[in-house]
């Protein structure tokens, strides 16, 4: 063991080259700094403009700027003579054009005796084909519904709106649609793109670098914030994630492509059936490299020594890294939100400053902060056109859905509506404190530290009625104790109006994951007589699930039009897949983006039921 110990610190003091291509991308300077502090190579940046905010950093040892287009033969003639040059021990690509690009001419470098870290062509071609996802994981995980107009005819059955139009390349540019009839217009004059069934799930990665289907070393995380609120690139996010299924996911991922190299396996996991969907997968380093490094989970220096020093040193080097979990903000990268959401970006600020050290302010590091934040302020005009353009889009999109929901209640009276109202985040603010919740949970047996308490409750309903029955009571217990202060999120106006409504044949059913006595005590002080109200809970024999619950409103009662109110992003989206009026509440300006992209109305409490009551004030 001490011999071992005295090589790898042999190894990490050698004077090795890493030549990276290309420097110009956020990843860059994780990437570099991993391999210079861990391994202690010199780390060469080659950059494609000599204005990037990242030229005067101090992590590379040298910058030089290409003078070919990117992805260009020439451009693979030029990154060859530069690394012959400056003999280097290994050429590591970092986006996915530089990752294609090398793929496709590895043996023209390598017959100039030239190591690159990629893995073969058809392999990067298979990973990255969006259209294809369904083929390589159809026994792994599920895919959302995909349709590919160019090749062919038939749309799958059900796959109604909301609905991802996408491209099929690395930078996808998804657009979003709440109607059949947008998608089948927009398509007619575009070109290569895929129509997919939108997830509306929370943002998870696995990430790995591998070797022949070997992962090297792992990491997970959860995005809290980004780019664009309805997806993108991580501003803010957690890890690791200790879901065991999210590591399966990834793992036979890695295993079917005999990957080597770089991956991240991108999915959206549904927090209240615990499900998770494979959006796609990149082969290549991704924009959150950042959080792992800086939890020690040094996946570019445990690849780059797989490279130089061979797998055991390196799978040596990863067993030997002491890790740690916690949670990065982009806030320099995030100066966009400036032009479109403030509280979005000061929140990413106070995250930042919380702990500098997990965020892209770098105090060692003042050249390139002051011209990344040069760069970034340079952007707003063109980051607000661009956010006032689609909020504008949205915002038609919302209009044209408001006007079919009237006209769908158009002629009704109010007996034949079903109001379906989610109680606790729409109604009242109850105040359980989850994570106490959670940590009996995990305490007691029934949650895994990988599951929320919405996906544990799911998974009992479906393989251990009493397990659920029991962990329901014991949540119960924490949720009872709340009800001495709990928050009412509606004003008394709109509770007179709602009784009002019901006193005249409106049909209102609470449909809540409380338990019908807690649901019932709330109701009895907000509205009125309970016995008169339909309350649906966990305890009602109908699963854990909303869209179940809103489905039992709506067959229970026997209407025929339904409304639903939720402030669960899931819930809301799923009811209006199945054709429910929806409307989702939220509570900041980053969650009404979200569900505006998509079509949905969304508004704050008081405002949301505003809505209803004057729609269903015009009816008999």
């Amino acid at each position: 063991m001490l011999i071992e110990w005295l090589r790898m610190k042999s190894a990490r003091n050698s004077d090795c080259k890493v030549l990276l291509v290309s420097a110009s991308s956020r990843k860059a300077l994780a990437i570099a700094y991993s391999i210079r502090s861990v391994l202690g190579c010199k780390v060469i940046g080659l950059f494609t403009t000599r204005t990037h905010p990242y030229i005067p950093s101090r992590i590379f040892n040298k910058r030089l700027i290409t003078k070919s287009k990117r992805g260009t033969y020439e451009w693979v003639l030029e990154i060859a003579y530069v690394g012959r040059e400056y003999r280097v021990d290994l050429i590591l690509p970092v986006d996915f054009i530089d990752v294609i690009t090398l793929s496709k001419y590895r043996d023209v470098l390598e017959d100039l005796g030239l190591r690159v870290v990629v893995a073969e062509y058809d392999k990067v071609l298979m990973a990255s084909n969006k259209s294809r996802l369904s083929e390589l994981l159809r026994d792994v995980c599920r895919v959302p519904k995909t349709f590919k107009p160019m090749e062919q005819h038939i749309m799958p059955a059900n796959l109604g709106p909301p609905i991802v139009v996408k491209g099929v390349s690395d930078a996808s540019r998804p657009k979003y649609f709440n109607s059949l009839d947008y998608v089948l217009r927009y398509i007619s004059k575009a070109s290569d793109v895929i129509i997919q069934e939108f997830f509306p799930g929370i943002g998870r990665g696995y990430f790995t670098v591998a070797c022949n289907g070997e992962p090297l070393i792992e990491f997970t995380h959860q995005r809290i914030i980004e780019y664009d609120p309805i997806g993108g690139a991580s501003l803010m996010s957690y890890g690791p994630v200790l879901d065991p299924k999210l590591y399966m996911i990834g793992r036979e991922v890695v295993r079917k492509l005999k990957w080597v190299g770089p991956l991240m396996v991108e999915t959206r996991w549904n927090p209240e059936s615990g499900e998770y969907v494979v959006l796609e997968i990149n082969p290549k380093f991704w924009g959150s490299i950042d959080l792992p490094v800086k939890l020690n989970y040094q996946l570019p220096a445990v690849l780059v020594a797989a490279f130089i020093h061979g797998k055991p040193y390196a799978r040596r080097l990863a067993k030997e890294l002491i890790v740690k979990s916690g949670t990065h903000s982009w806030v320099l990268d995030g100066i966009r939100y400036l032009g479109k959401d403030l509280t979005t970006w000061l929140k990413l600020f106070r995250q930042a400053l919380s702990n500098v050290f997990l965020s892209d302010l770098v105090p060692i590091d003042p050249a390139r902060t002051v011209a990344q934040i040069v760069k970034g302020l340079s952007k707003l005009p063109k980051e607000r056109k661009d956010f006032t353009v689609s909020l504008r889009d949205d915002i038609i999109k919302v209009r044209m859905y408001i006007r079919e929901a009237m006209n769908r209640l158009r002629g009704l009276r109010l007996q034949d509506i079903a109001l379906i109202l989610d109680l606790d985040g729409t109604l009242v603010k109850l105040g359980v404190d989850w994570s106490t919740v959670k940590d009996e949970g995990i305490r007691r047996g029934y949650l895994t530290r990988g599951e929320s308490i919405s996906s544990c409750l799911y998974r009992l309903w479906l393989s251990n009625h009493e397990a659920y029955m029991k962990f329901s009571k014991m949540v119960e217990e924490y949720e009872r104790k709340s009800l001495n202060n709990y928050e009412v999120l509606i004003s008394k106006d709109i509770i007179n109006n709602l009784v009002s409504l019901h006193n005249r044949g409106l049909n209102i059913c609470v449909a809540t994951k409380q338990t019908v006595n807690i649901a019932r005590e709330v109701v009895k002080d907000l509205l009125i007589n309970t016995n008169e109200i339909l309350i649906i809970g966990r305890d009602s024999g109908y699963g854990p699930l909303k869209i179940d619950m809103f489905r039992a409103c709506r067959k229970v009662i026997g209407c025929r039009e339904a409304l639903v109110i939720d402030d669960s992003f899931t819930a809301t989206v799923n009811a209006f897949r199945e054709g429910f009026i929806t409307i989702r509440v939220v509570r900041n300006n980053y969650e009404m983006i979200k569900a505006l992209r998509i079509g949905m109305i969304a508004l704050p409490p008081n405002n949301a039921l505003r809505l209803v009551i004057k729609l269903l004030n015009k009816l008999k």
